[in-house]
């Protein structure tokens, strides 16, 4: 009889483990699940002129830096210079903006 009356005490106590447990699986799915899309996100922006496209990852890594064959009329190193920096810093801004999302 002392058993039975353990059991059933214990009887809510397992309803709420399931519970509990139920929601941890949930979870973990979830989290799964946005690892794995913020593992596959990519932006890319273009410059304003369209001679420089940087594409960047969920944290704001550099993946790729493309550029048009008319940056080879540019004769001033600095200005290009400046618009691959300020393309890339675009890109990795929308990129942390998505992941924030």
């Amino acid at each position: 009889m002392v058993q039975e009356a353990d059991r059933s005490a214990n009887h809510p106590l397992r309803a709420r483990f399931d519970e509990v447990y139920g929601q941890y699986q949930q979870l973990r799915s979830s989290l799964d699940e946005l690892r794995d899309r913020l593992a596959g996100l990519r932006v890319t922006e273009r410059s304003a002129d369209g001679r420089v496209t940087a594409t960047v990852g969920a944290r704001g890594e550099l993946i790729a830096v493309e550029l048009t064959s008319a940056i080879y009329g540019e004769r001033d190193a600095a200005a290009l210079s400046r618009t691959i920096t300020e393309t890339v810093r675009r890109a990795t801004s929308r990129a942390v903006a998505a992941t924030q999302e």
